[in-house]
């Protein structure tokens, strides 16, 4: 008892964040929403802990005390027993945004492991991915039946969950967890184009493309879409006073080791095919998620199609044409009240989307308004989520805590591992 002589104080509460961020802007904006709003939720003391696709550089940005990779860390014993001592003094475990439920193994023994050790288990902003195997589903079931809450960023991934027989904890359909991010300061947009050499005297139009992932998406598209982008772009610099500014959401330079090309690879053969020299230009810079953010806020309008950069754009206000190549764009789309301007990549046509981007421009008004809204509402949900976030993590005894750090990882992990019934190998 107190007597209120000494003040009692809290112990600080720890986090540990899943999220396949580290390369891709968008996965990186839904973390350090992430950041932000679990710090609201429990104040400026709050520890981290990450899980991430490029643990090292999550390391060097953010203030994190552990990293290991989302996926690889059952690769050794050192990588196992850290994060089971990361789950063991974490108060949460929060699977947050992107789209990562798919029925993978390793996502199964982190929530497993946590279970084991007592640790609430939140899947927050998530994407799922229709999981092709009957073990896949099952595995998928499993695990989002262990989570405390559930929160999907679509309905469809609602829908794939009721359908896998995931009843309780009812998924609910929430904002994708990048809204939560801060708003850019006044005039970050102007210092950063000024570093990037460009003009600042005419207007330009933000542009995004990505390459094809048909085992992830299953829809194609190629040369004949991008000559349909590249002639689109044409009509429009001849047309308007304005630039094209190519901003890639995946960057060669910090992309992990793959056959498939980078957006600003991408970009920069696009410039290439629109001919209009001085006038269209690849960002260069390893940039924010709020700086990408300020750079979108000033463009007239955003064509694109990776979902965070059209998230980024709309958040600012600004008249957003999507060129769709997965469920997650469309519905996004109509949730902002959007779908007239939500066009397939695949087999796109100049006129088609020369026809979406005037619709924008002519619209512009009537957009906004629709945005501003938008934005206000999907603030008001995430800040209930926050509210959930604090209730969970407070559930947990404090001595549970200590008592998980100090036991043996082979058994635990032995019957975390027979949950997946993999005799060997490792399958993400």
């Amino acid at each position: 008892m107190n007597d209120g002589a000494t003040p009692v104080v809290a112990r600080a509460r720890r986090i540990v964040i899943a999220n396949y961020s580290g390369y891709i802007l968008g996965d990186d904006a839904i973390f350090e929403a992430l950041l932000a709003m679990l710090r609201r939720a429990y104040g400026p003391s709050v520890a981290f802990d990450a899980l991430t696709a490029l643990p090292e550089r999550t390391r060097a940005r953010y203030p994190v005390g552990e990293a290991e990779h989302i996926y690889d860390y059952l690769g050794t014993a050192r990588t196992r027993g850290r994060v089971w001592r990361m789950l063991a003094r974490a108060d949460l475990l929060v699977i947050g945004g992107g789209d990562l439920l798919e029925g993978q193994r390793a996502l199964l023994v982190l929530v497993a492991l946590a279970s084991l050790l007592g640790t609430p288990v939140v899947l927050a902003g998530i994407g799922v991915l229709r999981p092709e195997t009957a073990r896949r589903r099952h595995l998928l079931r499993w695990t989002a039946r262990r989570a405390s809450l559930i929160a999907v960023r679509d309905a469809e991934s609602a829908r794939l969950l009721g359908e896998v027989g995931v009843r309780q904890p009812a998924p609910r359909v929430l904002p994708d967890l990048a809204v939560g991010l801060e708003p850019p300061a006044p005039g970050l947009a102007r210092a950063l184009l000024a570093a990037e050499g460009l003009d600042l005297s005419r207007p330009y139009i933000a542009l995004n493309l990505r390459v094809p992932d048909p085992g992830q998406y299953g829809m194609r598209w190629g040369e004949e879409e991008y000559a349909a982008v590249a002639h689109a772009c044409r009509v429009l610099l001849d047309r308007e006073a304005c630039d094209v500014i190519a901003v890639p959401m995946v960057r060669a330079a910090t992309m992990p080791a793959t056959e498939a090309m980078a957006d600003d690879q991408l970009l920069y053969h696009l410039t290439e095919r629109i001919a209009r020299p001085g006038r269209v230009h690849v960002l260069r810079g390893d940039y924010r998620p709020m700086e990408v953010a300020a750079l979108l806020g000033g463009a007239r309008v955003a064509v694109g199609m990776r979902l965070h950069f059209l998230l980024l754009a709309a958040a600012s206000g600004v008249p957003i044409v999507a060129l769709s190549y997965a469920p997650k764009v469309q519905a996004f789309m109509e949730r902002v009240g959007l779908e007239h301007v939500c066009l397939e990549m695949s087999g796109i046509t100049p006129f088609a989307l020369e026809r979406g981007i005037s619709t924008a421009l002519t619209e512009c008004a009537i957009i906004t308004s629709r945005l501003a809204a938008w934005y206000a509402e999907a603030h008001d949900q995430l800040q209930s989520l926050e509210r959930e976030f604090a209730a969970l993590a407070y559930t947990r005894p404090a001595g549970h805590i200590r008592r998980g750090a100090g036991l043996p990882l082979g058994a635990p992990l032995r019957a975390a591992l027979a949950l997946s019934s993999h005799r060997k190998g490792y399958h993400p």
